[in-house]
């Protein structure tokens, strides 16, 4: 059987992949990197990531011994900074979590002014912005900094130097640094000569699903492939998660449930405002923005919630011989839409979107002395589904016609009932897909397929997509979550300044 080889180099670990003809994803394993942290260094070896891709292969080798590999594709996280020498890296990559640039950044805040700075990359970086951090490499690294032949900004990058010998980013990864403009669609090489950066080393950028070149005879002897095997270069994964899931136009959303949350769309031309913490990028296959926002908590509040009361509810697991999974679930369905009052507010760990502030902390809001445990449950669900609704109400209109799509990628807390808050809270109609690790490998063979003519070229039928179930809106329920998400919209900035006092910064 032929298929499609995807590497996928993720935050902590790597996943291949075999991808058919139909987009079902035949066998995958996954391999774990460390990433080491030490005060406000965050790094992690380039190298491991092409190990481990190689220890997953052989893994879905033994499971699928019949499948024969066609192409190569790569993806992978993004928002990187790696600088690479003549034959491979010159140290390790700089994650996005560094924070060892702060000084560098204040001093180019302080240079330029903010705003300068935002006309260029459209995104908020901070002290992870690479700029910062180049100039960092300068003054600490100069040997390293002078050296270095090519600056790269993702795993996939990497993969595809390793694999074929190409020095490329994709658009999408270009764009989540402040070192490329959305207004020109190239380097922003105006603001490097402001900080006296080197500009001689950005790597040409492609459109997602470009092949890139062929496996080179040393790496296919390495990892025991056919030399000669085309490479594909993928988007940043969560622009391969966005292909994946089929969203090509405006009124299409994709929603990620990992521990953070993410939602999404593609095809505009007008950009959200980057202080409100979403995030500008470049459309992977074509000209066009796509435009995410990220909520830090949403699936890590299921497990949060689990982990804090499982305990009391551990004699009813064992009665009803449930998961805690399937426990809370079906207490949750228990309770009525809208909790009976109670809102919860998922700000755990601080929020980066639908507004930044590393203050805000997480609690439910009208709690009465008689309610019941589901009703509190059932709140934290709500809570995070309105959390994503407020991001797409941050995200400029949909420049297509037609209803509003959001497709869902589901981990193991996307339940049913989950679902169904869903199409009530966002009142449209949702696709499941699961689980989302296919999602993010079908998106990545999506070049290589095209050009197999495994797909059509502009759209991907509903069979590629495998949709595990579909959730329309039921017009009562819409009713009560729209008067409770107008209350939960209210909260935070009424509480903006109470978080702040709380902080010690007022």
């Amino acid at each position: 059987m032929d298929a499609i080889l995807v590497f996928e180099a993720g935050q902590s670990r790597s996943r291949t992949s075999y991808v058919a003809r139909d987009g079902t994803v035949i066998a995958s394993a996954e391999s774990a990197y460390l990433t080491i942290t030490i005060n406000d260094w965050v790094e992690q070896e380039p190298r491991d990531w092409l190990m481990c891709s190689y220890i997953a292969l052989r893994s879905i080798r033994e499971s699928a011994p019949d499948v024969n590999p066609v192409a190569i594709a790569v993806t992978g996280q993004a928002r990187l900074l790696l600088l690479l020498g003549a034959d491979d890296r010159v140290d390790s990559a700089l994650l996005e979590e560094d924070r060892r640039a702060t000084l560098e950044w204040r001093a180019m805040v302080q240079q330029v002014g903010i705003e300068k700075l935002l006309q260029s990359s459209s995104i908020v970086h901070e002290d992870s912005s690479s700029i910062a951090k180049l100039l960092w490499l300068k003054k600490h690294q100069p040997t390293n900094y002078s050296s270095a032949q090519t600056v790269l900004f993702g795993t996939p990058d990497y993969l595809a130097f390793r694999l074929c010998g190409a020095r490329v980013t994709d658009a999408t990864s270009a764009s989540t640094s402040d070192l490329y403009s959305l207004q020109t669609d190239s380097w922003a090489t105006h603001l490097l000569e402001t900080f006296d950066l080197r500009t001689d080393w950005l790597p040409e950028v492609v459109p997602a699903g470009t092949q890139v070149g062929v496996l080179s005879p040393a790496m296919a002897d390495s990892i025991h492939l056919s030399a000669g095997l085309p490479v594909y270069h993928g988007a940043a994964d969560l622009a391969t998660m966005m292909q994946g899931a089929g969203v090509t136009q405006s009124n299409e959303y994709f929603c990620f449930l990992g521990n953070s949350g993410w939602l999404g769309t593609t095809g505009l031309t007008q950009q959200a405002d980057p202080v409100t913490g979403l995030l500008n990028l470049r459309r992977p296959d074509q000209p066009g923005l796509m435009v995410v926002g990220q909520t830090l908590m949403a699936g890590g509040c299921f497990e949060w919630l689990k982990d804090k009361f499982g305990p009391a509810e551990e004699k009813l697991f064992e009665e009803a011989k449930l998961t805690s999974d399937e426990l809370f679930t079906a207490l949750v369905s228990e309770a009525p839409p809208g909790s009976g009052g109670i809102i919860f507010l998922p700000y755990l760990v601080g929020e980066q979107a639908p507004f930044r502030d590393p203050d805000a902390r997480g609690g439910w809001f009208n709690v009465p002395k008689r309610m019941f445990r589901s009703e509190l449950y059932r709140s934290v669900l709500e809570g995070v589904t309105y959390t994503l609704r407020a991001i797409q109400l941050l995200i400029p209109e949909p420049e297509h016609d037609g209803e509003m799509v959001l497709r869902l990628l589901g981990e193991s807390s996307c339940s049913p009932v989950w679902a169904q808050i869903f199409a009530d809270v966002f009142n449209c109609h949702v696709d499941v897909l699961k689980p989302a690790s296919d999602v993010v490998a079908r998106g990545a063979a999506l070049g290589a397929a095209r050009d197999l003519g495994w797909c059509d070229r502009d759209a991907i039928s509903a069979d590629w997509l495998h949709i595990d179930e579909t959730y329309l809106p039921n017009s009562d329920r819409v009713e009560i979550y729209e008067r409770m998400f107008t209350i939960y919209y209210r909260l935070y900035p009424a509480l903006r300044s109470t978080y702040a006092a709380l902080a010690g910064k007022e």
